[in-house]
């Protein structure tokens, strides 16, 4: 039993060097979004950052879409949770900056809101 059992798992190693899965690694968490922190603004403009580690579940907005403070933006997953993106200031949505599926982590920007002429709370 034993040499039978040692002989299928070097076929099956030999089956993941073939196919590339004998080694594994870890992805550099720099590659997320090595930009993120470095968008320009201007002086009406806000981003909206995340707060958690996880990845983009649903995004409820698009570029021009109009949002007033508590309005759902997108849904992150972190831990099996969906956690509802609202927005904290009103104004026009002039850029999203993720999409569905891509992962974020606390502080990566996410979308950028412009508050200029908008006066809804």
């Amino acid at each position: 039993f034993k040499e039978r059992q040692q002989a299928a798992f070097e076929a099956e190693r030999q089956r993941w060097v073939e196919t590339g899965q004998a080694t594994y690694e870890q992805p550099d968490a720099t590659h997320i979004d090595e930009t993120a922190g470095e968008i320009s603004l201007s002086d009406t403009e806000i981003a909206v950052e995340s707060h958690v580690h996880g990845s983009v579940w649903q995004i409820d907005i698009q570029p021009g879409t109009p949002v007033r403070v508590g309005d759902t933006l997108m849904v992150l997953e972190s831990m099996k949770m969906e956690i509802e993106l609202h927005a904290e200031h009103a104004g026009v949505v002039s850029r999203v900056l993720c999409e569905p599926g891509s992962q974020v982590m606390p502080g990566q920007k996410l979308l950028v809101l412009d508050t200029a002429g908008d006066t809804r709370a």
